[in-house]
């Protein structure tokens, strides 16, 4: 009498299993790991210095890597958490459109929102290196980076971003990088008084000699400036006539040889002509 009912009975204990099956996958469940990660949950990218960080296609780093993260973006956990025998753990995301694993390191919980400090005219601290950018959101340009411990003045906040006011700097960075309280620096009123420029150095005095030929007593550098530091024409050779034009400074003299004026040293300069050498006569 009751056989014709049993199908009915058991069709219906299918459809429940199934509906809890279906339901266990969509609800967010707490991980076993040591983190408060969910998974079905989301988690943001952390930690990694202003670096990406890399999702891979195996929980192990020796696995290939499928794409790069920046770091502030929010990813959706999957599965996990994996470990890969070496003290790591991972956990399978999605991120920009790709699924892979990525190390437990560099995730923190998304969860966590703005801080208690992130109000309009609070202060918060900067807990890492975070990204300022023009818009509360990854998808916007960074205009810089607020580096670890920067107590920032907060002028607004949306969602899980504040906006605030950082070296001269108005943007937003995602809160959960910042704690409550610390004490931004204060704007400057006014520009800072230039620094002093150093006096220039005083140019040796030009003094003037007695122009006309003379005639270098050995080789010599003749320079285009009066000092050793100045570049080298050519070395001129014992004997070269050298005409004055009369303006000596630090100790040299200036003159025209082989077509070009330059600088000479007065200590090898001479007013007697070197003598013609006698032939070689057998």
């Amino acid at each position: 009498m009751h056989s014709p009912r049993r199908p009915r009975v058991f069709a219906c204990a299918v459809l429940l299993a199934v509906w809890l099956g279906i339901s266990g996958l969509l609800a967010p469940s707490a991980t076993l790991a040591d983190t408060d990660l969910v998974i079905g949950g989301e988690a943001v990218v952390a930690y990694a210095q202003g670096d990406n960080v890399r999702v891979r296609d195996d929980a192990t780093y020796d696995a290939g890597i499928i794409t790069s993260v920046p770091e502030g973006t929010t990813v959706s956990v999957l599965d996990g958490p994996f470990s890969d025998g070496d003290g790591n753990t991972w956990y399978y995301v999605s991120a920009v459109g790709s699924t892979g694993y990525m190390v437990n390191d560099y995730l923190t919980n998304a969860g966590g929102g703005a801080p208690s400090g992130g109000t309009a005219g609070g202060t918060v601290t900067a807990t890492d290196n975070v990204h300022l950018r023009s818009g509360p959101s990854v998808g916007y340009a960074s205009i810089g980076k607020i580096p670890t411990g920067t107590s920032v003045a907060v002028l607004d906040s949306m969602d899980d971003w504040l906006r605030v006011s950082w070296n001269g700097f108005e943007g937003w960075s995602y809160g959960e990088f910042f704690i409550d309280g610390g004490s931004a620096a204060p704007a400057p009123t006014e520009d800072p008084a230039p620094a002093p420029e150093p006096e220039p150095e005083q140019e040796p005095e030009i003094t003037w000699i007695d122009a006309g030929t003379r005639y270098t007593n050995d080789s010599v550098n003749f320079r285009s400036g009066p000092s050793l530091d100045s570049s080298v024409y050519e070395l001129l050779p014992a004997g070269i006539a050298v005409e004055l034009t009369g303006k000596s400074q630090n100790g040299f003299a200036e003159g025209v040889a082989n077509g070009y004026t330059g600088w000479v040293s007065l200590d090898f300069l001479t007013a007697t002509a070197p003598e013609d050498p006698e032939p070689d006569v057998e």
